[in-house]
């Protein structure tokens, strides 16, 4: 039985985000697990990563090597056949899904990262065009090979507007820990934080890929909102008709909520300026706020989050407590 921790580690590894020692970590738990168990951690793996790419033969001297079956230890095995079959899979997969092991040419990956109240646009090597929200990164490799799947990886909070490639029918992925969204080009805004993803898609058709043990893939349409969090297992939300701006607003300079629940509008607040909120009474969280809130400073936001509220907010011990 898996523990939690190591649990999580399996989840992040599709993220590209693992460390060199989570890595080591993940194979090293592959090789110690009962072999029943190690084939249902790759089936997870294999789910999770859905890689499409080929292996070339010249990296089966890296695997080898990965596995500890050089020639000093290899102990007989005199073909790459006889490894152990799902040891070889646990190589394949770490190596094809791990974003710091790559041998398909493409070495180098750019992570763009934002600060809190800090906001870039990226132009992908593919022409596709990003908003990064703010306290949020993007990774992605320098160069895509047009045979092979876009992947991007991120945290936090993007709108993106994707460039169709029909003539190679290249799909554009945005891996996030929760889910995978795949697009052929399309735009579309993806949040992922607090332990679940949010996908809005405003223009186009998506197929997510929820880290389930279901493989089976969910179609959104235009103006539909799907929220889901891998650490629950649970479906947050699945709404078909949403307007557009409370989604995608923030990428020209406005927060705006539409009868929002206030505990939203704090903890959206907070992701974006690293701030924290307390509030006198937690039933003043149930409140529906219906506003636009401007994002360039946190000096401009306390003030019509008062007024909105009918309530003060002052600064203490580095908390912005709300009173009535």
């Amino acid at each position: 039985m898996l523990s939690p921790s190591q649990q999580e580690l399996l989840k992040k590894l599709p993220t590209g985000l693992c460390t060199e020692e989570e890595l080591e970590a993940i194979f090293l738990l592959v090789k110690q697990l009962p072999e029943a168990q190690a084939k249902q951690v790759l089936e997870d793996l294999w789910r999770y990563s859905q890689f499409q790419q080929t292996m070339p033969a010249a990296s089966w001297a890296k695997i080898e090597q990965r596995i500890g079956q050089s020639e000093r230890d290899r102990s007989g095995l005199r073909s790459r056949t006889k490894l152990l079959p799902w040891l070889a899979a646990a190589s394949i997969i770490l190596l094809l899904v791990a974003g710091g092991i790559a041998f398909f040419g493409r070495m180098s990956t750019t992570t763009t990262t934002t600060a809190f109240a800090e906001q870039k646009v990226i132009t992908l090597p593919d022409g596709s065009t990003v908003w990064l929200n703010a306290n949020s990164s993007l990774s992605f490799p320098n160069n895509w090979d047009e045979r092979e799947d876009r992947v991007v990886t991120l945290e936090g909070e993007a709108f993106f507007r994707v460039r169709p490639k029909p003539a190679t029918g290249q799909k554009f992925l945005v891996r996030t820990p929760d889910l995978t969204v795949s697009v052929l080009g399309t735009v579309f805004n993806v949040n992922s934080r607090d332990d679940k993803t949010s996908v809005f898609l405003e223009e186009g058709q998506v197929a997510l890929a929820l880290n389930t043990r279901s493989s089976e893939a969910k179609m959104m349409v235009p103006g539909e909102l799907v929220t889901y969090s891998a650490k629950r297992q649970q479906l947050l939300a699945d709404v078909k008709q949403v307007a557009p701006e409370v989604h995608t607003s923030w990428k020209d300079g406005v927060l705006i909520f539409d009868d929002t629940p206030l505990v939203e509008v704090l903890t959206k607040v907070e992701n974006i300026y690293g701030i924290s909120f307390e509030v006198a009474d937690a039933a003043m969280y149930e409140r529906r706020i219906t506003a636009g809130l401007p994002m360039e400073e946190i000096t401009l936001v306390l003030p019509l989050l008062e007024q909105v509220l009918g309530s003060d907010i002052e600064e203490q011990d580095g908390a912005y407590r709300i009173t009535d």
